[in-house]
């Protein structure tokens, strides 16, 4: 039923026995505070690692996995809020939930301690049961418990449907960098993972050229890795292509740079492509804000099994408008509701 919850929980207590089995076990001489402390921060830790051993090893440990794996980029990226004033940091507690009904399907938070015992949390929510994960909140917390700051983010898409089934591409947004996409550049051709203002989370992808001569002898593409379409294949259901684009310099005129949602068959032979053209529309140049794009109601040819989708600049058409902006690329496919009952 939409609006309940089913949770699973693991968290780390500290147990208070400790202090009285210090105090008064087998007439041992009183330790020192310090070395209580120790004791009590490593019982901390043994419980922590019981219960991420049970999360692990439960159903949903693949998910906690997957998690910690986007958790560990953002780090190497150098993009995790507060990252910098860990200082010898430790993992404290880990929170796991389901709500049916969004706006995500599932939240995972995780929090950081420091030695100084101030805590860093963070939030991460998956849009669809099967995708991947962003970053939804973070703050950083006193010993105390106080929240002293705040990191500011941009929101991640909502959940478009608590039925809909992603599809891919696998990094939709670039939070993994270039991970999951293949790119090609040649002359002034330009593909790199962006950090200026994306569309959300803290990545977007960049494409285009850097001069302004027309032709494939100065091109870019960006193109994914070729993701199953599940119970769309062979045009059983609909599926919905979306994605977010945003020109912030002038468009040319003639110009326009191609998206492609291609289909393959179960051998990856290519079948057909339905193909998206920007920038002609001359309002769409100089954006300050996203626009977002959605292809619904598009049915797979009858052999198809899989796709990928490509975003092209200077190949089939002319593009030398510089580079463009794009961020959350995603085909979902809602299953048919099948309905059984006894009727009168």
């Amino acid at each position: 039923m939409e609006g309940n919850w089913q949770s699973r929980r693991a968290r780390v207590l500290v147990c208070a026995a400790i202090s009285a089995l210090l105090a008064f076990g087998c007439g041992k001489s009183k330790i020192s505070e310090a070395e209580q402390q120790a004791l009590e921060r490593h019982h901390q830790e043994v419980l922590l690692r019981r219960a991420l051993r049970g999360e692990i090893q439960g159903p949903d440990g693949a998910r906690l996995f997957k998690a910690l794996r986007f958790v560990s980029v953002l780090d190497r990226n150098n993009q995790m809020p507060g990252s910098s004033e860990w200082n010898q940091p430790r993992l404290t507690s880990v929170r796991a939930e389901v709500k049916l009904g969004g706006p995500y399907f599932f939240t995972q938070e995780f929090q950081i301690a420091n030695r100084n015992s101030h805590r860093y949390g963070y939030i991460l929510v998956q849009t669809y049961s099967n995708g991947d994960f962003q970053l939804e909140k973070a703050w950083h917390a006193d010993s105390s418990g106080k929240v002293v700051k705040e990191y500011p983010m941009k929101q991640p898409p909502p959940m478009k449907s608590a039925r809909a089934v992603f599809l891919g591409p696998k990094n939709p947004g670039a939070e993994r960098g270039l991970d999951g996409w293949f790119h090609g550049t040649l002359g002034g051709g330009l593909v790199e993972r962006d950090t200026n203002d994306p569309a959300t989370g803290f990545n977007c992808f960049k494409v285009g050229i850097t001069n302004n001569i027309s032709g494939q002898t100065n091109h870019a593409d960006l193109r994914s890795e070729i993701f199953l379409l599940g119970s769309a294949a062979h045009g059983r259901q609909p599926m919905t292509l979306s994605f977010s684009y945003k020109f912030s310099a002038k468009v040319n005129p003639g110009d326009g740079l191609q998206v492609l949602f291609r289909f393959y068959d179960a051998d990856t032979n290519y079948l057909d492509q339905n193909v998206i053209c920007l920038g002609t529309n001359r309002s769409e140049a100089q954006m300050t804000q996203y626009k977002t794009i959605a292809l619904s109601d598009v049915v797979a040819p009858a052999k198809a099994a899989a796709a990928d989708i490509v975003v092209a600049a200077n190949i089939d058409e002319a593009w030398t408008s510089g580079a463009a902006q794009f961020d959350d690329f995603s085909v979902i496919t809602t299953p048919r509701r099948f309905w059984t009952g006894l009727f009168q």
